[in-house]
This record gives C-alpha cells, sequence and structure tokens, in this order.
C-alpha cells in the first residue's frame, strides 16, 4: 500500500478489514442460499435465505478482520521494536570500539558493550 499523506490510520485499516468483511458476506449468502437451494427450496427462498445468512456472517467477518488486523499490527510493532533494539546494541558497540581503539575511557553506559579486554572502568 504507497503511503498517501491523505490517508489516515482509519482509512488504511479499513482498507484491510473491507476485503474480509466481502468475503464473509459472500461466504454467507452462498451458505444460505446453496444449503436452501439443495433442501428444496425455490429461487426466492434460497436468495432470502443467502441474503439473511449474509447478513449473519458480514458482522462475524467485520469482527474478524478487525482481529486480524490488531493482530498483524501487534507483530509489526514487536517486530520494529526488536529491530530497533539490535540497532541500538550494535550502536553501542561500535561507539564503544571507538573509544577503545582512541584510548578514552568508557563511559558507564557502554561498558557492558566493550570488548572483553576493556570492561573493567577505567580509571579506577
Amino acid at each position: 500500500m504507497p503511503d498517501d499523506p491523505t490517508l489516515s490510520p482509519a482509512d488504511s485499516i479499513a482498507g484491510m478489514v473491507d476485503p474480509i468483511r466481502a468475503v464473509g458476506a459472500l461466504l454467507g449468502f452462498a451458505v444460505g442460499a446453496v444449503s436452501t437451494w439443495r433442501l428444496g427450496g425455490d429461487l426466492t427462498d434460497s436468495v432470502l435465505h443467502g441474503l439473511l445468512g449474509a447478513v449473519l456472517l458480514f458482522p462475524i467477518a467485520w469482527f474478524l478482520g478487525l482481529v486480524l488486523v490488531r493482530e498483524m499490527i501487534r507483530a509489526s510493532v514487536e517486530e520494529q521494536r526488536e529491530q530497533y533494539d539490535q540497532r541500538v546494541v550494535e550502536a553501542k558497540r561500535s561507539l564503544a570500539r571507538q573509544y577503545a581503539a582512541s584510548g578514552t575511557p568508557l563511559p558507564p553506559a557502554l561498558l557492558e558493550h566493550a570488548p572483553p579486554g576493556l570492561r573493567a572502568p577505567q580509571g579506577s
């Protein structure tokens, strides 16, 4: 999905949920209509039962779509958080190596990321 500055987060969530709702309504219609038709109902009864099935499954599909999108968002946030934490640790390691190479004493925040020979606080 392209980044469109005019779209709000609610618009993009609705864009993900709408297809799920549509499939739910179609599935409800198909189940209602086909089951009535196979049990000997005429075309009018089959269509009415199909519409009833669509009306009943539409909110269920909407709820399911919202739950799925919420879980996708949570998974994405967790993944981004882990990537950020990894980048921070790598940046601290790189900074500790630079300090060690230049002979500058390491700040306390970088001691745990220092190379093994420099883990003891310098100057104490």
